[in-house]
């Protein structure tokens, strides 16, 4: 959704004004806020798509932020599901890149992809297993995530788990 900057007053004044009154009703003022403050408006459609029904395609970094942690949420239920075992053959054939079997975060400095991140979990309640708070400190991760999406996308199974051979796959190359 693309607001002018008078909209997003108006938006920012009435949400104030429901807070102010303790208004309750279908939409939450602290969201609207968290929403325009943090520049995310295609959450409105994703929270309130009753009432928000533009057709505009999803922001491509949401898109991909998504992809990402469809991504780690698989191969994180599938890690699970190994014995310790598997789990020390996977670390061991996987390093140097060992760290990313487990989501690292965005580099807040320089990525969009944090902002995102951090509204998913903490506006929309999505992703929840996610750490929105983890600061890679490194620009060079998207860059791996981005890699590693590629191979997720080639080696994942239509259903099921992931089997150590394609998380290694993924992760390493």
């Amino acid at each position: 959704m693309v607001l002018s900057d008078g909209e997003r007053l108006i938006l920012v004044m009435l949400a104030e004004v429901y807070k102010h009154h303790g208004i309750k009703g279908e939409i939450d003022p602290d969201f609207v806020l968290a929403t325009i403050f943090n520049n995310q408006t295609w959450a409105f459609r994703w929270k309130y798509g009753s009432i928000v029904r533009e057709d505009q395609k999803q922001p491509e970094i949401v898109e991909e932020t998504c992809d990402i942690l469809d991504m780690y949420r698989h191969m994180s239920n599938s890690l699970k599901k190994l014995d310790a075992a598997q789990l020390s053959a996977i670390k061991k054939r996987t390093d140097p890149f060992d760290d990313y079997l487990k989501f690292q975060g965005f580099d807040f400095n320089n990525d969009e992809h944090a902002t995102v991140v951090d509204h998913l979990v903490k506006h929309l309640d999505r992703y929840t297993e996610i750490n929105p708070d983890l600061n890679s400190h490194s620009s060079a991760t998207i860059q791996q995530y981005r890699k590693m999406l590629t191979r997720y996308q080639k080696n994942r199974p239509a259903h099921g788990e992931l089997t150590p051979e394609q998380i290694i796959a993924i992760v390493k190359g």
